[in-house]
């Protein structure tokens, strides 16, 4: 994760090992996540992925600006069939920069 001088909240994660396009249809695999702050922040966000295969695949997920005065963010991830039960939960203390998960 990380801000950057837009307040633009970026995600980027990575599949290992990588996959192609077909392995992800045929597979569903798909990143689920949801993001909130303690303050109100637009879910609006611009994404890529690569699918290319080989050792990893990745992407990246950039959240609109995210306002000055929120104090913590997280993403909660989720199985990719399953939307009612959170994996996990990272809140990212921004003044400090912690990280805390939290199943």
């Amino acid at each position: 994760m990380c801000l950057d001088r837009s307040r633009r909240l970026w995600l980027n994660y990575e599949w290992v090992p990588g996959i192609t396009q077909a392995q992800g249809e045929e597979s569903g695999v798909w990143l689920n996540v949801a993001y909130g702050a303690d303050v109100l922040v637009s879910t609006s966000y611009e994404g890529s992925y690569d699918t290319s295969g080989g050792l990893g695949s990745q992407g990246e997920i950039g959240y609109e600006n995210l306002p000055s005065q929120a104090q913590h963010v997280w993403f909660d991830f989720f199985t990719t069939s399953d939307e009612e039960h959170r994996v996990i939960r990272v809140t990212v203390d921004l003044p400090t920069g912690t990280v805390q998960t939290q199943r």
